[in-house]
């Protein structure tokens, strides 16, 4: 997932994402050019069919002008 800085913050301060595979307690990263700006194990399950919500304020670490933000998960 790519989210442009200085993209308005989304309603309800968090993101809605899908996945493929199941993952019990996963961890959403946020990358700003090449580096992490943000880490944060979630306490509800990532499942197939079903939408994952991922907090907004893990976006606030990003910084304008510093690159493209890329939000992803990991076990």
């Amino acid at each position: 997932m790519v989210r442009r800085v200085g993209d308005r913050r989304p309603a309800r301060t968090r993101l809605l994402a899908w996945v493929d595979e199941y993952v019990r307690f996963p961890r959403v990263v946020v990358a700003q050019s090449g580096r992490v700006v943000a880490e944060k194990r979630l306490p509800w399950p990532a499942a197939p069919g079903r939408v994952l919500r991922i907090p907004g304020e893990l976006l606030d670490a990003a910084r304008p002008g510093e690159g493209d933000v890329h939000i992803s998960l990991r076990r």
